[in-house]
């Protein structure tokens, strides 16, 4: 079952250097993906397109199109599990990615690193305190990274053997404010290729909030209350309405969650929109998600894929 494959929680954000989440602008391309969806869905061409926001026509959605006869009102969010979570990120990539592009690949032995730090790191940071965190996460890194695997290598090989082994050390280096994790995992067969390839690489990661479910849910609410009175003024007009979904989060997010909160929080409204789609945007190829359609949500659709690089910013043309 898709429900079962995806309901993993996570308990921090473990990001691969490159899926490290910096925020882009999606709106556009995410419209633009559920368009060419519901064109292949409708058997339909889209014509007519309009811009209310930007054009002040009408109630203020992204996007108004026909497919055939049918008007389409179209409304785009990016959601977030907890509250500046798009901002905690970006300021994270900041502190994260030069150190990335000094050390991952480098790191001693026949293993991968994962480095855990506070939700909130380099959140406050200045441009040049920033470059000083980047030296002190570098020298402490290489450094535990090497007692790590000293400390791996003092064990017996036959022990050893076919065994995955973690080992971590916790500290506050040195010209840091925060408190990181290192974590040694070796391999249990470290000469596949696979596994060649990976050795030495460094893994980011950020403690997740403790009250995510909650956090997540109000977030959500937040942005219904925003996105949906829009689209019934639309459809009030006789537009059919889609609220998009869009989710960068690749590590506390995932399309059961985010329908179960949807749903729960639609059975409180009275301003249900025809359509909700979730457009997942964190990897090169996209998935689309259909989560409701005419009142019934759809727990156990497959989603559609699609290059982002073949979509087009519609919200921005015209």
């Amino acid at each position: 079952m898709v429900a079962d494959q995806v309901r993993h929680r996570t308990t921090c954000l473990y990001r691969k250097e490159e899926r490290l989440a910096h925020t882009r602008n999606n709106e556009g391309k995410a419209c633009d993906a559920v368009l060419t969806l519901l064109e292949e869905l409708t058997g339909t061409v889209r014509s007519r397109i309009r811009h209310p926001e930007k054009e002040r026509i009408g109630p203020p959605v992204e996007l108004r199109v026909n497919l055939g006869q049918q008007n389409y009102a179209m409304e785009h969010t990016l959601i977030q599990s907890f509250p500046e979570q798009i901002k905690y990120g970006v300021r994270f990539h900041k502190l994260i990615k030069p150190v990335l592009d000094v050390l991952s690949g480098t790191l001693p032995g026949s293993a991968i690193y994962y480095l855990v730090c506070p939700l909130d790191a380099g959140l406050d940071l200045k441009p040049k305190e920033l470059n000083q965190a980047h030296d002190a996460l570098v020298y402490w890194i290489r450094e535990t990274a090497q007692r790590l695997n000293e400390k791996s290598q003092q064990r017996s090989e036959n022990w050893l053997a076919g065994r995955r082994v973690q080992d971590s050390e916790t500290d506050t280096p040195a010209g840091l404010q925060f408190e990181v994790t290192l974590t040694r995992r070796s391999f249990r067969n470290p000469d596949t290729p696979a596994d060649k390839e990976r050795a030495g690489r460094l893994y980011p990661s950020r403690v997740a909030p403790e009250d995510l479910d909650q956090s997540r849910m109000d977030q959500m609410r937040t942005s219904l209350k925003r996105k949906l009175p829009k689209l019934w003024k639309c459809k009030l007009e006789g537009a059919r309405t889609v609220l998009i979904l869009e989710d960068q989060d690749i590590a506390l997010s995932n399309p059961v969650l985010v329908r179960e909160c949807v749903e729960s929080l639609m059975n409180q409204r009275n301003d249900w929109p025809d359509e909700i789609h979730l457009v997942e945007t964190s990897t090169k190829r996209w998935y689309v998600w259909l989560l409701m359609r005419d009142g019934a949500f759809s727990p156990n659709e497959s989603p559609v894929e699609i290059e982002s690089a073949e979509l087009f910013d519609i919200t921005s043309a015209g």
